[in-house]
């Protein structure tokens, strides 16, 4: 599932409320350019070498106001959630309080939760900026079941986000990771 707004009018003030989001598959490793992994959902790609994100199953870019509360992702190949992580295909940013409230993210190949992208770290107008977002109360385990540099809950360039009350268990490698960016090359 995907949603993306525009600066002038974001996708806004929809509430997603008990759903279920599962048995997709994301098949990038399978291209010419495989999975040469670099750090916390992020692998090299193309010639130069440039930075890609695994891809969400469900993805928003320009949201605002939007509430997931008590969903479920699981049986997701990819990264399950994801805010504004895919720009280097479309370099435009800005989510901005948005609640992902008391979900449930299981058996996921790359993240359960990824928000904030590569290449956007100080955008210069305010509607690109990734801000004023709540993650809370949250149930994260067993993803990062392929993708082994992946971790729980990721968040890149954003600001005034707020992570409390998760419960993150059984990863491989790091439960929250705020701020991580790699260099591909």
């Amino acid at each position: 599932m995907s949603g993306t707004g525009a600066l002038n009018q974001p996708f806004h003030n929809v509430q997603f409320k008990g759903l279920t989001f599962a048995n997709a598959t994301w098949l990038e490793p399978a291209s010419g350019d495989g999975f040469p992994e670099v750090q916390a959902n992020e692998y090299a790609v193309g010639s130069p070498i440039s930075g890609a994100l695994i891809a969400d199953n469900v993805s928003l870019r320009i949201a605002k106001s939007l509430r997931f509360e008590r969903c479920l992702f699981t049986h997701l190949g990819g990264a399950g959630l994801g805010f504004d992580t895919d720009t280097q295909n479309a370099p435009v940013a800005g989510s901005q309080n948005n609640v992902i409230l008391g979900n449930t993210f299981t058996d996921i190949s790359g993240s359960g939760l990824q928000m904030g992208e590569l290449w956007l770290a100080n955008p210069t107008d305010a509607r690109q900026q990734n801000t004023g977002n709540n993650i809370q109360d949250n149930y994260i385990t067993n993803v990062v079941a392929e993708y082994f540099g992946a971790v729980g809950i990721m968040i890149r360039y954003t600001q005034n986000t707020t992570i409390t009350h998760n419960e993150v268990t059984n990863l491989p490698y790091s439960g929250i990771a705020y701020g991580l960016i790699g260099n591909p090359s």
